[in-house]
């Protein structure tokens, strides 16, 4: 259950009243946020250092997740992000440590330091991910590395986007392994 010194807001957005909810100094107590369906953004800081907070469910309408929403929320460890979601603000969800997490294709803008990147292990990209990505300070298995160059978007006779994975990644890979990425027009560093 749903508790906190704010609970009409929390009923209110159960309902469906608002679209963009907002929490008040961090008071969110409850582990497992689910976010109704029907709620298409979650406002600047909505859960500002929220350290109770285990785990967070986003509907198929969420569109954008704006900046330091979840930042603080150091207990979250694994984060999917809906395709859909066209916005990641920045600080989003710095200082979470998340090591596993779904990045969707659906992805217009990621604000700076959307991430503690360094907490990353598995990353999964949605199926034609097409934006720079800077996750480089997390630690990836090798395989990891080709499902992410698998699904990105081939860019052949566009601008290359930038994937960076960082050296120590990178060192674990073979030239024929990079050249998934790069022959898609990608530029891995």
């Amino acid at each position: 259950a749903l508790t906190s010194e704010y609970a009409e807001k929390i009923a209110e957005i159960k309902n469906g009243e608002q679209k963009i909810y907002y929490s008040k100094n961090g008071k969110m107590y409850t582990k497992n946020i689910i976010i109704p369906e029907g709620v298409t953004d979650i406002g600047a800081s909505a859960f500002y250092q929220c350290t109770e907070i285990e785990s967070v469910t986003f509907p198929s309408s969420i569109t954008s997740i704006n900046s330091s929403s979840f930042n603080g929320c150091s207990n979250i460890k694994e984060i999917y992000i809906p395709e859909g979601v066209r916005v990641i603000g920045q600080n989003a969800f710095f200082s979470c440590q998340i090591a596993t997490i779904y990045i969707p294709s659906s992805l217009t803008s990621l604000g700076t330091a959307a991430f503690s990147a360094q907490y990353f292990r598995n990353v999964t990209l949605g199926q034609n991910f097409n934006l720079k990505l800077n996750i480089g300070a997390g630690t990836y298995t090798v395989d990891v590395m080709l499902e992410m160059f698998n699904a990105l978007k081939d860019n052949t006779g566009t601008t290359a986007k930038t994937l960076t994975l960082g050296s120590t990644n990178l060192a674990k890979l073979t030239a024929e392994q990079i050249k998934i990425a790069t022959d898609k027009n990608w530029n891995v560093a």
